[in-house]
């Protein structure tokens, strides 16, 4: 299956996207290239019929809230780009509520991922060596994305929430996911 013969009507569609753009010292963006590129998947996905909660990071505020870092900075920018009014989330792991009010052709986009440490593959509290490090770095990802705490497999199953990865291919990765070809749509069975 392939975002062109998905049908997303009605659907919540979670897309990760790399909206890490330039800011000048006025809060322009210079060059909106990664945002031009993300609008073919967007605008397709609200073109079917579905609503979008866009996950992003900006710069490297090493797990703190770091205003300069803010993707609400972007946030008239990515309504202007889409040609649709874009919510936003002030809180990535808090946007629960936010995200099941969308309705079709919706738009929210979620703060700055990395204001969580852990968005990066990074447990706090948790050895390297530990063997449950891995399995903490997925649950947290499921936690980021105003999902409860369940393991990887069921969060992708959850029902009506499709989450679209771009690029890599496995969750070690997802801190390094660019917009651009979908290579994984979960799809409850």
């Amino acid at each position: 299956m392939t975002i062109n013969n998905y049908n997303f009507a009605g659907k919540k569609a979670i897309v990760r996207v790399d909206f890490n753009v330039p800011l000048n010292e006025n809060g322009i963006i210079p060059d909106d290239t990664r945002i031009r590129g993300a609008l073919p998947t967007l605008k397709h996905i609200l073109e079917a019929g579905g609503a979008l909660i866009i996950m992003s990071h900006m710069g490297k505020p090493k797990g703190k809230v770091v205003a300069k870092y803010s993707l609400s900075q972007i946030v008239e920018a990515v309504s202007q780009a889409l040609g649709t009014p874009v919510k936003f989330a002030e809180d990535c792991a808090k946007a629960s509520e936010q995200a099941a009010a969308l309705n079709a052709g919706e738009v929210l986009l979620l703060e700055n991922l990395r204001f969580y440490a852990e968005e990066e593959g990074k447990p706090v509290g948790i050895d390297k060596e530990d063997p449950a490090y891995e399995e903490a770095k997925i649950i947290i990802e499921c936690k980021l994305i105003a999902a409860p705490t369940v393991s990887k497999d069921e969060f992708y199953t959850q029902e009506g929430k499709d989450f679209l990865q771009g690029g890599y291919d496995e969750a070690k990765d997802w801190h390094k996911l660019v917009y651009g070809e979908i290579t994984k749509i979960y799809i409850k069975k």
